[in-house]
């Protein structure tokens, strides 16, 4: 199982989560809040505390953390893309960013996410792409990860951005699900001196905007307050968007005296507290001694602090961005991507031996599966060859080499190919072959019926005939030549001849079985 943390460095409160994924499941394992006011405003050792206070003082083996940055030093950009590019957006998405910012995008890092489309949209073809994307300085983010770093002794591996880690809630929140896939729900992370609003839609993220008000100066900064989410609301209006049909409340800000009430009667809208999030929690009885067991103190203060979960909503979706339900942004891409060494492989040594183990056994136990299939195979295939060779050859057997040789007794007893050894073209290719370089030979006529050729030709005297047919002697398709005529071309010193033969190979020549049965006879008939 992989453990997973989430930390959120507030302006006035530290939180921290840690989940526990396995397959498809995530449990929650610990919570922990720390307020900067015990550490006289010092964030770092804030920090420390609150990473030490999750896991009650010892630290595990962890597989990823999760930090986020202000959602006002980032820029959000909405990018429309032709259709062809959308197996190049990695590619073509920084020349088009690159004209929209006030800084190099050299300089920059960012991270991007195709919109989906909305039913109504889904049901006419779509003409673009819609890409959202943050754009955020390197130097910002890295300044970042180097205060965690240099604050709990270990490097964060994802980088958030401002609310959107919230929408990594929306799979384990009902309260985040509007009552139809189309309905818009607000949910506003109210802080201190700093708020971050993020519109869901079926579970993704469609608005964000991170105000520069919060709970500090309430009352008075009330109505200032709702007047920037009804800005916030017509501006996602206007985009094209619906406006929320209910407003969801997370962060500390959400326990302000009235501030529920409030907003509700303002903006006209529902407003809820965002509830528990339906996870596992971790409630199993650990032993602390060998006379004594009780609870894991990280389970008591999880069960305890769970009544205030809407302190953890944020931290609680930074962890969440590790798993594969992910929504939210990560800038540790590019110039800034995390780069795993050799202390991480040595720390899963264990995981991965166990792996190799059963990877191992179940090799094993898949060979011997397969092994007797196959024997299962050839026993059937053995006695369907029993019962064919028992048909067709009159005897049952599997030995590949009892099997040749009764098909070889067979194919003698049976008869002979009625197509013949050698042809017309062989005839030529024998008489071609025959008739020596130095005789200057023409052919008249040739005459093939039945295998009885008649070879019309003239030479240059009747020796060079003689020896035409001395060679044609030779080949063992050839049979009975003889030069029946010669004559003396009129008005030339050249002979014509006249060549017959028989081309009949050895294997034409029909065997008399009874002549072969009457041999052994005559031979055993001797005293």
């Amino acid at each position: 199982m992989a453990l997973y943390l989430g930390l959120d460095i507030g302006r006035t409160a530290i939180k921290c989560v840690a989940i526990r994924t396995a397959y498809r499941k995530v449990r929650l394992e610990s919570l922990a809040l720390v307020e900067l006011s015990e550490f006289g405003g010092d964030t770092t050792l804030a920090v420390q505390s609150a990473f030490t206070r999750l896991f009650a003082g010892k630290v595990p083996h962890h597989d990823g953390i999760a930090i986020a940055i202000s959602g006002d030093s980032v820029s959000q950009k909405t990018i429309y893309l032709p259709l062809t590019a959308q197996k190049q957006i990695a590619e073509v998405l920084p020349l088009q960013l690159a004209d929209e910012l006030p800084f190099e995008i050299d300089d920059a890092v960012f991270d991007y996410r195709i919109a989906r489309r909305t039913t109504a949209e889904a049901a006419e073809p779509a003409r673009a792409i819609e890409v959202h994307a943050v754009v955020a300085r390197v130097e910002d983010v890295r300044r970042r990860i180097d205060f965690v770093k240099q604050a709990i002794a270990h490097e964060p591996e994802r980088v958030g951005v401002g609310a959107f880690p919230l929408g990594n809630l929306s799979p384990y929140c009902p309260d985040l699900l509007g009552a139809g896939p189309e309905e818009v729900v607000a949910l506003l992370d109210l802080g201190t001196k700093q708020s971050d609003l993020l519109l869901l839609r079926g579970g993704e993220i469609v608005f964000s905007r991170t105000l520069s008000l919060g709970t500090e100066g309430l009352p008075a900064a009330a109505a200032k307050l709702s007047r920037e989410l009804r800005t916030s609301f017509l501006a996602h209006k206007s985009q094209g968007g619906q406006e929320p049909a209910r407003l969801v409340l997370a962060g500390g800000g959400a326990f302000v005296p009235g501030a529920e009430v409030f907003l509700a009667s303002q903006l006209g809208l529902q407003t809820t507290l965002l509830g528990p999030p339906d996870l596992e929690i971790d409630t199993v009885q650990r032993s602390t001694s060998k006379e004594a067991t009780g609870p894991d103190p990280r389970v008591v203060m999880a069960q305890a602090e769970l009544g205030r979960f809407v302190f953890y909503g944020k931290a609680l979706g930074l962890a969440l961005g590790h798993t594969a339900r992910a929504v939210d942004y990560d800038l540790r891409r590019g110039p800034l991507a995390f780069e795993r060494g050799f202390g991480w492989l040595q720390a899963r040594m264990p995981q991965l031996m166990a792996f190799g183990v059963v990877l191992g056994i179940a090799l094993f136990v898949s060979a011997g599966i397969r092994l007797v299939a196959l024997s299962h195979e050839r026993q059937v295939l053995e006695e369907a060859l029993g019962t064919v060779t028992s048909e067709v050859l009159g005897q049952s057997t599997t030995d590949p080499d009892e099997i040749d040789e009764l098909m070889a007794g067979q194919a003698e007893a049976a008869d002979p190919d009625p197509l013949p050894h050698a042809d017309s073209f062989d005839v030529l290719v024998a008489l071609s072959k025959n008739i020596p370089e130095s005789v200057v030979h023409d052919l008249e006529e040739i005459d093939i019926q039945k295998g009885k050729v008649m070879v019309h030709g003239i030479v240059g005297s009747v020796s060079e005939a003689q020896d035409i047919l001395t060679n044609m002697k030779s080949e063992r398709c050839v049979f009975d030549p003889k030069i029946t005529r010669t004559s003396q071309m009129v008005g030339s010193t050249r002979q014509k001849y006249l060549l017959e033969l028989e081309m009949r190979c050895p294997e034409d020549v029909k065997k008399d079985p009874k002549k072969k049965a009457a041999a052994p006879a005559a031979s055993g008939a001797e005293p």
